[in-house]
């Protein structure tokens, strides 16, 4: 059969074999590995994780679980955490497998890697596990390498993780997610009253516009410091805050030393930049709904 084609029917053959040759040199590897690939983990017989020491930037933070809640500790203080972003590092590490793999010459390349960052977790057991961080590879993703392991391989969607390196809670708390103030006096260089009236808020015995007023307790929920601090004994602050949710009213205030500003919640002192203090401290007039 083979003899009785044309000279273009044969080129035409020996090019299509080449094609499904070279699609199954190219393609198959892959296909298979995917079919019988076994789970590597990463760390193997980890307990539950009670400690994690990031080496992440210039500076070292180190996330603690006390009475089930994770703090994180800075020369010897506690502040609050995030807890949600540190238990999504949690879970990922426990699920982290070695594939993707870089190299599997840790030690002659691990300057080109730039695994100059690390994360040293630490379990129930007392054992310590850590995981070196390099640069991040064309995927958008971070090349890694365990301690104790010559493999280098890229570990997906943990840069996005990592990200603010800082992983104190530095959300100010003055209304809680689920809270739904039903009054709000700020006693400052402006004062008023917003109070609840059904769906309607008053403020100051004038009819407030709800849009303004929502978007305002938007950012009293969202309120992110620039820093938070030990509470230190100040006085004379230049803004009070009393905001009523439920049966709950809790009292906040705003102190200016030199040219920062603080404002304190319990047993912090978070720094605040001008503009905040300025959403803090609005014009009754800009609440006021327009005719």
């Amino acid at each position: 059969m083979f003899k009785s084609m044309s000279k273009n029917q044969k080129r035409g053959l020996i090019l299509l074999l080449s094609v499904i040759v070279f699609s199954l040199w190219y393609y198959l590897p892959p296909f298979t590995e995917k079919l019988f690939y076994k789970q590597q983990p990463a760390f193997a017989n980890l307990a539950n994780i009670t400690e994690i020491d990031f080496k992440l930037e210039d500076y070292q933070q180190k996330a603690v679980l006390k009475d089930g809640q994770w703090q994180i500790q800075i020369n010897n203080e506690l502040y609050p955490a995030e807890t949600s972003r540190i238990n999504e590092v949690v879970e990922y590490l426990k699920k982290l497998e070695i594939k993707n793999i870089a190299s599997n010459n840790a030690d002659k390349n691990k300057e080109s890697f730039q695994l100059n960052k690390e994360i040293t977790l630490k379990d129930s057991n007392n054992k310590s596990y850590t995981i070196y961080i390099g640069k991040i590879s064309q995927t958008g993703d971070l090349y890694v390498r365990i301690k104790g392991q010559n493999t280098i391989f890229i570990a997906e969607n943990l840069n996005g993780l990592l990200l603010p390196s800082d992983f104190r809670d530095l959300n100010v708390h003055l209304v809680n997610e689920n809270d739904e103030p039903s009054e709000i006096k700020v006693k400052g260089s402006n004062s008023f009253v917003l109070k609840k009236d059904k769906d309607n808020w008053i403020i100051n015995g004038k009819p407030a516009d709800k849009t303004k007023v929502d978007n305002f307790i938007f950012d009293l929920k969202n309120l992110r410091a620039e820093d938070i601090i030990k509470k230190q004994e100040r006085n004379n602050p230049i803004l009070t805050l009393i905001i009523k949710a439920g049966n709950q009213e809790s009292q906040f205030y705003v102190y200016k030393d030199q040219d920062e500003f603080f404002i304190n919640n319990k047993d912090y002192d978070y720094k605040l930049s001008s503009n905040q203090v300025e959403l803090l401290n609005k014009p009754a007039e800009e609440f006021l709904k327009q005719n």
